[in-house]
């Protein structure tokens, strides 16, 4: 997945002042709490997967939950979004993948 802020700032903001200021505000609070990323990502289970489901010793697929896509797809989303406006790059987020691998 690529992390366009662009467009986000776009979509999100029509005026260009806005995006600007909140992307400064949110670049500040990331340079201050470098921990910040991390916590995002865990909260809105961006590198989450989930466990495989098995029947009588053979994989079977998750029931599909509509709802529950949605609201997770949304918690993606919006963590997504906030990284983007921290300036996370993609190599930063591949380098916070690699350090949660590790533990």
């Amino acid at each position: 997945m690529i992390l366009d802020r662009f467009s986000i700032f776009r979509a999100m903001f029509p005026a260009k002042g806005l995006a600007a200021d909140m992307a400064a505000r949110w670049q500040r609070a990331f340079v201050r709490e470098p921990q910040l990323a991390s916590d995002i990502i865990g909260l809105a289970r961006i590198l989450s997967l989930r466990p495989a489901l098995f029947q009588d010793g053979a994989e079977v697929p998750e029931p599909i939950d509509p709802v529950r896509l949605a609201y997770e797809q949304g918690q993606r989303d919006m963590g997504v979004k906030i990284l983007a406006l921290g300036g996370v790059t993609n190599s930063e987020l591949a380098k916070l993948m690699e350090v949660d691998d590790a533990r």
